[in-house]
């Protein structure tokens, strides 16, 4: 079974404006803060055996996702993104 999940502190669950699971490695969620919303959207991207469609249609997805969330709340993306940068060395990336 696959899925996503947030974790959310209990006096913040009143704050809770929106929670949609997109599919089982995208979940969309808003939470009220003082200024104005946050949209948190979390992600799991699958390894490399996937298909080159199934992972354009995920990157689709997720576009879709910032997109109609991004004009009207503070974004955050955040998740496995499953990234490698191979055998080069980059001093300044981190995880």
């Amino acid at each position: 079974m696959n899925g996503m999940g947030i974790i959310v502190a209990t006096k913040m669950v009143e704050d809770l404006q929106e929670y949609k699971p997109g599919n089982d490695r995208i979940i969309y969620t808003s939470i009220r803060v003082v200024i104005q919303n946050l949209s948190i959207t979390k992600v799991y991207v699958r390894t490399s055996k996937v298909s080159e469609v199934e992972t354009e249609q995920f990157y689709q997805q997720l576009q879709e996702v910032v997109s109609e969330n991004a004009r009207r709340n503070v974004l955050l993306v955040t998740g496995d993104f499953n990234s490698t940068v191979r055998n080069q060395i980059f001093r300044s990336i981190k995880g």
